[in-house]
């Protein structure tokens, strides 16, 4: 495994994390296999990974204590990041957070504390005077480490953020399909900061279903997993790349990609970033599954009918994708136009009109017949 200065922090990181939200649950439930979980994030520890990144909520609030069981023996070894909820407005609610995620975990301290989904607009109504206090006084009192940030908003916001010189590390979306960041990532790295990647592989989607791209690749070559972290820490501005995996053969093959990155020319990067953009076409639906949209008050798996859809509307699957919708309830689609979901989706996406497009193409509408006998 391969090790990186994490920014100015004195902390030297496994250039592979290991993210929260992609354990496999007890099947046709939402129950994790903490069995299963604490088997793979302990083999990620064998393998050199030193950085966990997880929070509340994920997995159905499940994640930080599946992390607790697999920390015991190993906590010395390894640092933490957590976030603070999704209400970061009162300082009490700051340490309130705090102490709920270390009794969950079973630690006395978090190494790297992310005010979660931060973004300009979210710093100057939420991040007053009296919360920032609060941030230094629990660092002071040893309670956290780092103050933090994770983001999905624009790059200039996160630009601005590292100058407030309050944040030490960020924690942000960059992949070969996703490339806005760039920029922001280089200017934070050299201010000092910290730099660790979310959704290094588009949120699994440069996994094995990507079956036209995959048609570039020989055989013997590297997959498009593989290919798609390479390209994240060749970038020399990528302090960490936290990946969820949710099976030990991730985490191997993951953490071997990770131990062996070699050196991806202007020119070679320019060539996957082209082919996996192209065929992938995430520029308008690029959902990454975190789920953040849950619960739908309609019911509706979002998620779940976005996966499917993207069969099609990527990969020209029409059958594969009508199948994975089968095993929806009622297709899933059914949207109440509440718009819930899209004020939860840190991509920004307009939800309801993908899940309107969706429900057309799964549930089509029968023909009507005027009585000029036209068919509309």
């Amino acid at each position: 495994m391969q090790y990186r200065p994490f920014g100015n922090t004195g902390v030297n990181l496994s250039s592979l994390g290991i993210g929260g939200m992609r354990f496999p649950y007890v099947p046709d439930t939402e129950t994790l296999d903490f069995e299963k979980g604490v088997e793979i994030i302990r083999r990620a520890f064998e393998l050199g990974v030193n950085y966990i990144d997880t929070a509340p909520y994920y997995m159905h609030d499940q994640s930080q204590k599946l992390f607790g069981m697999a920390l015991k023996g190993w906590r010395d070894r390894v640092y933490v990041s957590t976030k603070c909820g999704h209400n970061i407005a009162k300082p009490d609610t700051i340490r309130l957070g705090v102490e709920q995620s270390c009794e969950t975990m079973g630690i006395d301290h978090i190494d790297f504390y992310h005010m979660w989904g931060m973004d300009w607009k979210a710093y100057e109504e939420k991040m007053g005077p009296e919360s920032i206090a609060m941030l230094e006084k629990l660092k002071a009192e040893g309670l956290i480490r780092h103050i933090s940030f994770s983001f999905h908003g624009p790059p200039d916001d996160m630009k601005k953020l590292c100058d407030t010189g309050i944040f030490e590390s960020v924690l942000c979306q960059y992949n070969i399909v996703d490339r806005g960041n760039e920029g922001a990532i280089k200017y934070c790295r050299a201010k000092g900061m910290g730099t660790a990647i979310m959704g290094p592989l588009a949120g699994g989607r440069l996994g094995p279903t990507a079956q036209k791209a995959a048609q570039m690749i020989d055989e013997k070559g590297p997959s498009f997993a593989q290919r798609g972290l390479r390209f994240v820490l060749s970038n020399p501005d990528v302090c960490c790349a936290v990946s969820g995996m949710g099976s030990i053969a991730d985490v191997e093959e993951n953490a071997a990609t990770a131990s062996d990155v070699q050196t991806i020319s202007e020119a070679e990067r320019e060539e996957i970033y082209n082919t996996f953009y192209h065929h992938h076409a995430l520029a308008g639906l690029y959902c990454t599954g975190c789920d953040y949209c849950r619960p739908c008050p309609a019911g509706v798996n979002i998620k779940g009918v976005f996966d499917a859809y993207n069969l099609f509307r990527v990969h020209r699957e029409e059958q594969n994708a009508r199948d994975a919708c089968a095993k929806i309830a009622d297709n899933g689609t059914i949207c109440t136009d509440c718009a819930v979901c899209e004020g939860k989706c840190p991509q920004k996406l307009e939800v309801r009109r993908f899940l309107k497009e969706a429900h057309e193409f799964f549930v089509p509408q029968p023909k009507q017949t005027t009585k000029e006998g036209e068919t509309v």
